[in-house]
């Protein structure tokens, strides 16, 4: 059995996707260089929003990096929004617990629940 996290070592031009995906599979072959690629990306993309000129209707807008600032502000936000959220309908643990699927653990009257025939339900 192959380790699913070693490096892939195809050779370029023989694996099913062809040469252009050997060449990205070894490019990104690891989390660190995934991570290098993705900062240089970004690194580019700030570079290129000075090249050229922009038309807006709304002058704050005109700002360098206005875009990455407030695309980092709205997912701030976002976490923020979650975590309220999460705590105004967060439930105990053992809120389900008489009706989970591990309730069956402990014996068929662990959950105190009648299902037999006789109870009128059918399923």
């Amino acid at each position: 059995m192959t380790d699913p996290h070693a490096p892939h070592t195809d050779t370029a031009g023989t694996g099913s996707g062809g040469p252009i995906v050997a060449i990205v599979d070894r490019m990104f072959a690891s989390p660190t260089r995934l991570l290098q690629g993705l900062g240089v990306v970004c690194a580019l993309l700030v570079v290129a929003d000075f090249t050229y000129h922009k038309h807006f209707y709304m002058d704050f807008l005109y700002t360098p990096l206005i875009y990455p600032v407030l695309g980092i502000a709205f997912i701030v936000g976002m976490v923020i929004v979650a975590r309220v959220l999460r705590a105004l309908v967060h439930r105990p643990e053992e809120f389900y617990a008489p009706y989970g699927i591990d309730a069956e653990e402990n014996g068929p009257d662990a959950t105190g629940r009648n299902d037999s025939a006789e109870d009128g339900r059918h399923g």
